[in-house]
């Protein structure tokens, strides 16, 4: 997971299932490496989840980490994934039992890719068939080549090759965020903020905040706003012209 808005200013948080046991990559400096449980989706802009077959043994069944997606995806917040990553995805359901990415268009490894590895035959299960039946839409490109899909706030790549093509996408959807004016509940009242942004005054009603902040962006470039209900979920997104 990542805290920040830039290249520049990123600040890394890698988590865990549990306890932190596995070797360090000497090259690869994160922020802070922390477990799934306690973490709050509202200290986050993002969310990437590596490939490898590790996530299809613990984080595609993690209570922890699908309150997490659920929540930051709900939230138009950006969830990354490539190659075996977006089995993570399938932690996220919801408590009516669906899932929290069905109907999204989203890549993955694909059964051809993972048959001719030489690993589909060891598997208990594949991850192309898993994400259809849960209702994901999967596209695919040719076998090891570099295929990735942008679905509004969802970023997945196929295989390896797409790895870099995955992270600058991921970070380019934080970066447009990082525009987005929110038009929040505030001491009885309500503001307009950037996500991580002080509160730009103060308003009694929410139509006078919105108001106010469509004003705000035009005069900065800001490029949408996002609206949200007394409880503090999205309830609306409206792009500036």
């Amino acid at each position: 997971m990542t805290t920040s808005l830039s290249k520049e200013e990123t600040s890394v948080v890698v988590a865990e299932t549990t306890a932190p046991a596995v070797q360090r990559i000497p090259a690869v400096q994160p922020d802070a490496i922390v477990t799934l449980a306690g973490l709050s989706p509202d200290d986050y802009d993002g969310v990437f989840v590596p490939g490898g077959h590790g996530p299809m043994e613990d984080l595609a069944s993690s209570p922890e980490l699908g309150r997490l997606l659920q929540t930051m995806v709900d939230d138009g917040k950006v969830v990354g994934a490539v190659c075996h990553g977006p089995a993570a995805m399938l932690s996220a359901t919801r408590p009516d039992g669906t899932w929290a990415f069905a109907g999204r268009r989203m890549a993955g490894f694909t059964n051809d890719e993972e048959a001719q590895g030489g690993l589909a035959g060891d598997a208990p299960w594949l991850l192309e068939d898993r994400m259809r039946e849960a209702g994901g839409e999967l596209e695919r490109g040719p076998a090891w080549e570099p295929f990735s899909v942008v679905d509004d706030n969802v970023v997945t790549g196929q295989n390896p090759a797409s790895s870099g093509d995955v992270a600058q996408k991921t970070v380019k959807g934080m970066a447009a965020r990082a525009r987005w004016l929110h038009v929040v509940p505030h001491e009885g009242g309500w503001t307009f903020k950037h996500e991580r942004g002080e509160p730009e005054g103060k308003f009694r009603t929410q139509k006078q905040a919105i108001e106010a902040a469509k004003e705000h962006a035009r005069e900065h470039g800001d490029r949408e706003l996002v609206i949200h209900g007394r409880s503090g979920r999205i309830r609306d997104a409206v792009a500036v012209h």
